[in-house]
């Protein structure tokens, strides 16, 4: 970020892979550090569809909220991260085992990405994603019409919202070839640029609106990288509009080397507040890990990041079923035999068959019982979630059971992301086992199961 032309050095050796423990109860605290891995599709004609859009008495709002296919879900990482303008090798990477970081940024589109990317393919996301690495997508599009870097193309004011439209569709065409699936966050790169002048700051304004509600369109979640002098302030200041869409994590850069998500300047805590952040604390320097000597930005981390699907075998003696929801009641949607490979999304909690009642859900949407899939009970895959804002204007309260009569818990604010695991009724029940009235959530479809 503000070096598209740096060279990077990558060399040599091992491997990163930090587990969630599968819960087997509900599986609904897990919070997504997720090694993740490209998998082949099983069955995807047959796809279960998601349940119904869900739309809140004002569906009018500026702040839609994803439209999640049934591929989908989220992962959050906690923990540090590094970026770089070209790919690592794998080599390099799996020599930074030992370094402190669990993730990297990559530069995956935009008009104005000026680095090669000879490494950025969708076998390299499998394999990086296999040494437990997790991804931080970013998109270098075009900046603001009064911006510092005069190399960078600008948007033009007339054509904003345009720009913003069509730099979301090309990363969003990028993510899926590179194995990215819908509800990976793409972090918009807006570099520092003149915020005095209003007819530039309402460019980027539309602009990342614009970014935001075509990624949502698409089952993606909207993130924006900027300034505390500029990007990030300006989106703090409209972050209540009723025009603009607020995007859903933002990433700052401040070389201060502190690693703080909070106390931000200018940026209030109660901004982007629930795992919705990232800190580019340290710019430009070389660090050798594992023998190998990098040029890094060092990052903060506790926000969404990329998820891709993980592959296992199929250990059942006979055919295995994927059902359209977790059970075998189920409707039967597709199968495999024992020894076939299935690409597995996300765990949830589901009726117990052999001790276990953990449910995996494949990259078609359907689902198996854990226990006939290899891999072990501790697979490094998320519980299946899918983050959604708060819309209501003072925040809204959690609940300890779905309905109003029970105990009130953590209270979200405004902007705040609710990560939904299934619904009962007009509820929704979250990563935490908490309940939240869907009617403080932005619209969204989701192929929530019940609870």
């Amino acid at each position: 970020m503000s070096r598209q032309q740096r060279v990077v050095r990558t060399a040599a050796a091992t491997r990163r892979d930090r587990a969630v423990t599968v819960l087997a109860a509900l599986l609904l605290a897990a919070m997504g550090l997720a090694a993740v891995l490209v998998g082949p599709r099983a069955e995807a004609d047959q796809a279960p569809t998601a349940e119904p859009a869900y739309a809140p008495a004002a569906s009018s709002s500026p702040n839609p909220g994803p439209a999640y296919p049934a591929a989908a879900t989220a992962t959050r990482y906690r923990g540090l991260a590094f970026d770089v303008c070209t790919a690592p090798s794998r080599r390099a990477l799996e020599a930074w085992r030992s370094s402190p970081y669990g993730a990297v940024g990559i530069y995956l589109s935009g008009r104005n990405r000026a680095c090669a990317q000879p490494e950025l393919t969708a076998a390299w996301v499998r394999d990086v994603s296999a040494m437990g690495w997790k991804l931080l997508p970013i998109n270098m599009g075009l900046q603001a019409p009064c911006r510092e870097n005069k190399r960078k193309k600008p948007m033009k004011p007339a054509s904003a919202a345009a720009s913003g439209r069509r730099e979301a569709t090309e990363a969003v065409v990028a993510a899926k070839n590179l194995g990215l699936l819908p509800g990976t966050p793409i972090y918009a790169d807006i570099e520092p640029y003149d915020s005095s002048k209003a007819r530039c700051v309402k460019a980027v304004a539309s602009y990342v609106s614009a970014w935001t509600r075509e990624l949502h369109r698409h089952g993606y979640l909207s993130g924006l990288y900027g300034a505390l002098s500029s990007g990030l302030a300006d989106a703090a200041k409209r972050y209540n509009s009723k025009t603009d869409a607020r995007p859903d994590a933002v990433w700052v850069a401040r070389w201060d080397r502190s690693q703080r998500l909070t106390g931000w300047a200018g940026v209030p805590n109660n901004r982007w507040s629930t795992s919705q952040r990232v800190k580019q604390y340290r710019g430009d320097h070389a660090e050798t890990h594992g023998g190998v000597r990098m040029v890094v930005d060092s990052d903060s981390v506790d926000a969404p990041v990329a998820t891709v699907a993980r592959t296992y075998p199929v250990t059942s003696v006979s055919t295995l079923n994927f059902r359209r929801s977790p059970g075998t009641s189920a409707e039967v949607v597709g199968s495999a035999e024992p020894g076939a490979e299935v690409a597995v999304v996300c765990q949830v909690a589901g009726p117990e068959i052999e001790g276990s009642r953990v449910w995996d859900k494949l990259v078609d949407g359907s689902y198996v019982s854990d226990a006939y899939v290899g891999g072990g009970a501790r697979k490094p895959l998320p519980a299946c979630s899918y983050p959604v804002q708060v819309l209501t204007s003072g925040g809204a309260f959690t609940r300890t059971g779905p309905a109003e009569t029970t105990p009130t818990a953590a209270k979200l604010p405004l902007g705040a992301l609710a990560w939904i695991s299934c619904r009962e009724g007009t509820w929704v029940q979250l990563h935490n086992g908490l309940y939240l009235n869907r009617r403080h959530l932005a619209a969204y479809t989701a192929p929530l199961p019940n609870c």
